[in-house]
């Protein structure tokens, strides 16, 4: 049995430094995404390293309503909404990232019925991606088209999809822990 406790303490190092290495990816983005923004701000100009082309990709959204005008001072505009929406979209992935270390170690901890607290945990995220991949496309969308007549309403389908996973998730253990109540007053 401690053999078998060892090797999930293990695996939950691993798995915790692999949070670990997302959280610092997540921000250090925050910061190239702050500093770009400080960078455009005091600059009156969009800076030109990268990030507008990493930004501007939409590989996984599905857009509603989409308006276009390509002056600079719309893609300056553009530029600073994109910005401020992306750190708050890191933000909201750090939090996520915190959930999901909190998962594991609610597992790992064997000393008190954990299936509960994991569902509750489940939920929480699945409900910050669902923040993330409805409210924020489309909120961004709406400031981009208001304010720099340039944007795209829409849908970020994949963590869509993924709350919905990890809400069914939480389903399923709540489940869990119902037919373990069961189990118990039945013995």
């Amino acid at each position: 049995m401690e053999a078998k406790q060892k090797q999930l303490q293990r695996i939950f190092k691993i798995l915790r430094s692999l949070f670990k290495i997302g959280e610092l990816v997540l921000i250090i983005g925050f910061a190239i995404i702050f500093i770009a923004l400080i960078f455009a701000v005091v600059n009156k100009k969009i800076p030109n390293f990268g990030l507008l082309e990493v930004s501007n990709s939409t590989t996984s959204s599905w857009v509603l309503l989409s308006m276009g005008n390509s002056t600079k001072n719309v893609q300056f505009a553009n530029f600073i909404i994109r910005s401020i929406m992306g750190l708050i979209n890191i933000c909201f992935y750090l939090i996520i990232t915190q959930k999901a270390i909190k998962i594991f170690s609610v597992i790992i901890d064997k000393t008190r019925d954990f299936w509960l607290e994991v569902a509750g945990h489940l939920k929480i995220i699945s409900y910050l991606m669902a923040v993330v991949a409805t409210v924020f496309p489309i909120v961004g969308g709406v400031f981009g088209i208001i304010f720099a007549q340039n944007g795209n309403v829409g849908v970020d389908i994949l963590t869509l999809i993924l709350a919905i996973i990890f809400y069914s998730l939480s389903i399923v253990f709540e489940y869990i822990k119902l037919l373990s109540g069961q189990l118990d007053e039945t013995l």
